[in-house]
């Protein structure tokens, strides 16, 4: 299942993009009573590693920043009590640097809770929180509770698979429903770019493309805007009747096997990795599938964002995936990223037997469904 739980998580690292305007940024900040060496530093992320941009030692509470930059900045603001470097910190908040006066309060000194506001940008992140983050949280914990306290017993059961795939639909609608309408009612905040970003195989194609088309002109001319653009139209490569491009990577052994070497068959094209856990969950459904169809011109090709070959084997032969397995261990790096335009997993596409995909994103009882449809005819 594909969940927003990922989407939030990717974000607590916003992303540089570029609004062309001079920025004068004031940074106010003020944290309970805490005194030296209590510091707070701002974090950047260049080449995929943090850089101290700046730091301040607190006084009753009390820090300032000052700055000039080029284009609004995604970054990272973190807390370290004993002013032993930001490694060691324990508290982190996402802001955004850009013209105004930032004000970042908590009574209590934590950074944790503290409210961060007076900008466009750090309004509008203080508003999704409200608007959709906390609704979303407590809808979330329910159904993840509804998932651990499932028996293997239970998740063999075809009307408690039905239940849990329903309230799983429902979560996940629910949730491109609170992201979609903010991101209508605020299309001038690169916020809203940022998680339309994060939308991308998770939301509906065309709801994510019209989305897009209603943001500023401004955003949609961004770096980021320019690469969700290609995203987009990456995307439309692999819609419905269309040929899948074909895609090359090595198996377990080195050898490349190509997406083109099963034409002839029905293939389902899987993404998935160890780590993933709901990747892991519909793996003993897909078992069930290659063992039933398998000799009915049925295949799997299994394409993993593992980057540990080690816990990628371990996985493969854990879940007892028989099929073919290819990956180039490069994580969100892999080759696969860039040429199915997604950002989020499990997610999977099957093709007929000319190459043409006929479904996307079919799990559970929806694959089985599928499969009988198309294999059992004449049987």
């Amino acid at each position: 299942m594909k969940r927003f739980s990922i989407i939030l998580a990717v974000l607590a690292v916003l992303l540089l993009t570029d609004c062309s305007k001079k920025q004068r940024y004031t940074i106010q900040g003020s944290l309970g009573n805490l005194n030296a060496p209590a510091t707070v530093y701002l974090l950047e992320v260049q080449d995929q590693a943090y850089v101290v941009r700046d730091s301040a030692v607190l006084e009753n509470g009390k820090f300032t920043f000052e700055g000039d930059i080029d284009s609004i900045i995604g970054l990272q603001i973190v807390l370290n009590r004993e002013g032993s470097g930001y490694e060691r910190a324990a508290e982190s908040k996402g802001l955004f640097l850009e013209d105004g006066v930032i004000t970042i309060k908590d009574s209590t000194g934590s950074l944790r809770e503290a409210v961060i506001s007076g900008t466009p940008n750090n309004d509008a992140q203080l508003r999704i929180y409200k608007e959709v983050t906390l609704p979303l949280q407590e809808a979330e914990m329910q159904l993840t509770k509804k998932q651990q306290e499932a028996t293997p017993e239970m998740l063999e059961d075809d009307g408690f698979k039905a239940e849990l795939a329903a309230a799983e639909a429902q979560y996940l609608d629910h949730a491109i429903k609170l992201h979609s309408d903010f991101i209508q009612h605020n299309p001038n905040v690169i916020v809203s770019l940022n998680y339309l970003m994060r939308m991308v195989g998770v939301a509906p194609d065309e709801q994510v493309e019209s989305l897009y088309n209603n943001l500023s002109s401004e955003l949609r001319q961004s770096p980021l805007g320019q690469d969700l653009a290609t995203r987009l139209a990456r995307i439309k490569l692999f819609a419905m009747g269309v040929v899948m491009p074909e895609i090359t990577l090595p198996d377990t052994n080195g050898n490349p096997i190509s997406s083109t070497d099963f034409k002839g068959q029905y293939l389902l094209v899987d993404l998935w990795a160890a780590w993933c856990a709901p990747c892991r969950v519909e793996n003993p459904n897909l078992v069930a599938m290659y063992r039933k169809y398998q000799d009915k011109n049925f295949n799997i090709l299994g394409i993993s964002l593992d980057n540990s070959r080690n816990e990628w084997l371990v996985a493969i032969q854990k879940d007892k995936l028989t099929w073919p397995q290819v990956s180039d261990l490069k994580h969100w790096n892999s080759a696969a990223i860039a040429h199915f335009g997604i950002n989020s997993i499990p997610t999977n596409y099957l093709l007929d037997p000319s190459g043409k995909i006929i479904a996307k994103d079919l799990r559970g009882q929806a694959l089985r469904n599928k499969l009988e449809e198309l294999l059992e005819k004449g049987t």
